[in-house]
């Protein structure tokens, strides 16, 4: 019995190791079972990113190839695109040359001016031999070179009409009208090229001047007062000297002609201005007088845009009449163009202006709300005044 039980503990003790085992083994199981679930999940997982990867290498393949065609296409068609160029340069070639011989063919000396002031290819022969021209060049240099000063008058007016102060037609009326090549006299009209509202240049135009009677513009005071010259039986010399005057341009034009560039401009800020003209009976050379209008017309279009009342004068003095120093006493007559503002506001006087004046050996003063350019007039006017007049009669 002792023996029996003895073997049934040591059957008992080798059953108990054995059910350790059991569960070892068990737990080893259940650690295999998790790791091959984990495994299983990572297979899944990684098939997904291949699946995913083989999307997105398919995609980009494709966008390779849609790359690769794009470029192909914008290849051709930059080859295209320089074809056409080409095709447009040698038009225009051809174009600019057909005009040129259109030209050359009318006899005419004709140039386009670029809106910097620059001679453009499309011009005649005869412009280039008349005023030597060879290439690029700027036409306020060449006229320098022609007449001193007459390129400096072109480039006043043409910076306003590039600007717009004035409209192109009152611009133009400023550039230089007449010159001297080879011993004979040019007349010079302006065409401006236009698209819309902006300005693309101008066909700057020469004619041999052929000798012909002026056009003549008088008001009925004119016309009253040469008739009474007339019949007063005044000397010849004074009717003369009248008559001469006659054939400048009348202050009432030019004056009027700058009033009405001032309101339009104010007009297009959405402003209103009063400009009185009180011209007077002057009249002056428009070939001397020209840079001081270009400067001029400027800044009474400035003004225009800040003084609601602004009147323009024009009147004949005596040197003695002009306050300050500035001005030869020795001139004889002088001419007065006043600007003067309705709120007596000072006005400053622009370079320009001063230049202009200065050139033509004159003086700028200024008073409250006042500025008067003076300069030398014309001897002729001055002898055909009314106390001259009457004095002869």
């Amino acid at each position: 019995l002792d023996a029996a039980q003895k073997a049934l503990s040591a059957r008992e003790a080798s059953l108990n190791a054995l059910a350790e085992k059991v569960s070892d083994v068990e737990e080893t199981l259940q650690a295999l079972e998790a790791r091959e679930a984990a495994i299983a999940r990572r297979q899944e997982i990684q098939d997904g990113y291949d699946a995913e990867l083989e999307g997105w290498q398919s995609r980009l393949e494709a966008a390779q190839k849609e790359l690769a065609e794009a470029r192909d296409t914008l290849a051709a068609e930059q080859e295209a695109l320089e074809a056409r160029e080409e095709e447009l340069a040698v038009l225009e070639e051809s174009q600019t040359t057909r005009k040129t011989h259109l030209l050359s063919a009318l006899g005419e000396a004709m140039a386009v001016i670029d809106t910097d002031g620059t001679i453009t290819a499309e011009r005649t022969p005869i412009f280039d031999r008349l005023l030597g021209v060879s290439g690029d060049a700027q036409i306020d240099a060449v006229l320098n070179t022609i007449e001193p000063k007459l390129g400096d008058q072109f480039a006043i007016g043409w910076e306003a009409l590039r600007i717009g102060f004035v409209s192109p037609v009152e611009a133009l009326k400023e550039l230089p009208r007449r010159l001297r090549l080879d011993g004979s006299s040019y007349s010079v009209s302006y065409t401006p090229l236009v698209e819309g509202e902006r300005l693309l240049g101008v066909v700057m135009r020469l004619r041999e001047h052929t000798q012909s009677l002026p056009r003549i513009e008088m008001s009925g005071a004119e016309l009253t007062r040469l008739v009474g010259l007339v019949k007063a039986r005044v000397p010849y010399a004074f009717l003369a000297a009248r008559l001469e005057e006659l054939s400048f341009e009348a202050m009432e034009t030019r004056l009027g002609a700058i009033a009405r560039s001032a309101k339009r401009l104010a007009a297009e800020h959405d402003r209103v201005v009063t400009v009185t003209v009180e011209p007077g009976e002057v009249r002056l050379s428009s070939e001397e007088w020209g840079p001081f209008w270009s400067s001029f017309t400027s800044m009474v279009a400035e003004l225009s845009l800040r003084e609601p009342v602004l009147t323009l004068r024009a009147e004949y003095a005596m040197p003695g009449d002009v306050p300050g120093e500035g001005v030869d006493a020795s001139v004889g007559r002088l001419c007065m163009i006043e600007v003067e503002t309705g709120s007596g506001a000072s006005i400053q006087a622009t370079e320009a202006v001063e230049a202009a004046v200065s050139a033509m050996g004159g003086a700028v003063t200024a008073a409250a709300g006042r500025l008067s350019c003076w300069a030398p007039a014309p001897v002729f006017a001055a002898q055909a005044t009314p106390a001259k007049v009457a004095e002869s009669a």
